[in-house]
């Protein structure tokens, strides 16, 4: 078990790199969250309808779902997914693909036109 001191000098340490500071900040915050998504994506986004830290999709017990860091839902049917990723495991192109399979699930409804189909954005920081 870490002691105290230990802890507050990695909290003293910690930065925008360290997950649960990267998630804190953007997670919970809609207007960082949107200027970060605007200025990655060179693109407006509406205002967060949804926006949450460690976001999980958790519906099937055989095939994996990934983990969100940091996931939202705006007001003009984006959804957007924004990841930090501290190793390099040189699977990136891989986890991005499972990571936009599972947004694009969640992009359409049943019975819906394609057309509606709303737009997913996902980023890896690496």
């Amino acid at each position: 078990m870490l002691t105290r001191s230990v802890l507050a000098k990695r909290w003293q340490q910690a930065t925008i790199k360290n997950n649960i500071i990267f998630n804190w900040v953007f997670g919970e915050n809609r207007a960082l969250f949107k200027g970060l998504v605007e200025r990655l994506f060179q693109r407006q986004v509406g205002n967060f309808a949804a926006l949450t830290s460690e976001r999980s999709f958790k519906n099937h017990q055989v095939f994996y779902r990934p983990r969100f860091d940091t996931y939202g839902e705006d007001d003009l049917d984006n959804i957007i997914n924004v990841e930090l990723q501290n190793e390099n495991r040189h699977d990136l192109e891989k986890r991005i693909a499972i990571y936009q399979a599972s947004l694009t699930q969640r992009a359409l409804a049943a019975g819906q036109s394609f057309n509606e189909r709303k737009q997913t954005l996902i980023a890896f920081f690496v």
